[in-house]
């Protein structure tokens, strides 16, 4: 998923599987930082906030298991993912809620699934703060089901159906929320992907407001294409 930015950090004593975990996250097809570490007093020492970190379990002095306490004592967000070869530490991951556990060697398949849940939770939790006359609101992108253009403005509506007034314009909001789950159907409206029940006859089915929503001609067969890459990325998540 384009426009998402993920901090990942890579903590394992042996060489080998820091470089093998190096290679298949830079297989995947988002902009990430990797930062490597090779054992848990150096990760602890970071001053970093990361997104996920790969984590092994067993290693020398501070071990992933420890670490793991620790990191979970600064950051309840944090993603750990422990990587291992031991089966019996799968209960312990449980006690420092780990995101995931993967048995090494990591499979390539297994580790594009932490991956794609990590992006829908960083999306998920990303928002947008309007001003109007005054008033400051700040919208979670997970909540907006579709934007409305009028006047010189923008309405939005979020899905406990209320609405929310902008003096930005929606070609604002195109740009600022292009390659975040959002598509300008039509001159007046823009929508987000995750509100989208079906397109039928020209229309975009929204969610919350059972409503349709004009998709204009020029734009049917991009949306249609943007949509079903939604479907297929997203489907455990929606």
């Amino acid at each position: 998923m384009a426009g998402i930015n993920i901090k990942v950090a890579v903590c394992d004593d042996q060489q080998y599987h820091c470089d093998y975990l190096k290679k298949l996250l830079n297989e995947y097809s988002v902009e990430m930082n990797i930062y490597e570490f090779n054992n848990g007093g150096d990760l602890l020492r970071s001053d970093e906030k990361f997104d996920i970190i790969f984590l092994d379990i067993d290693m020398p002095g501070i071990d992933g298991m420890e670490a793991a306490k620790e990191l979970r004592a600064r950051d309840k967000d944090v993603r750990i993912v422990f990587t291992t070869s031991h089966d019996e530490f799968v209960y312990d991951a449980f006690t420092v809620s780990a995101f995931r556990f993967l048995k090494k060697p990591v499979e390539y398949e297994k580790l594009v699934e932490a991956l794609q849940r990590t992006e829908m939770e960083m999306l998920n939790t990303e928002h947008i703060v309007i001003s109007h006359k005054g008033k400051i609101s700040k919208i979670q992108l997970k909540n907006i089901v579709y934007m409305e253009a009028f006047g010189d403005g923008s309405y939005i509506y979020d899905s406990d159906k209320r609405f929310y007034e902008s003096s930005y314009q929606l070609k604002w909001f195109e740009e600022k929320l292009k390659d975040k789950g959002f598509f300008r159907t039509h001159r007046s409206y823009l929508v987000s992907f995750r509100h989208v029940k079906k397109i039928e006859n020209g229309n975009a089915l929204i969610d919350c407001f059972d409503m349709e929503l004009p998709v204009s001609r020029r734009h049917i067969a991009a949306f249609k294409e943007e949509y079903f890459k939604y479907i297929k990325n997203n489907a455990q998540t929606r």
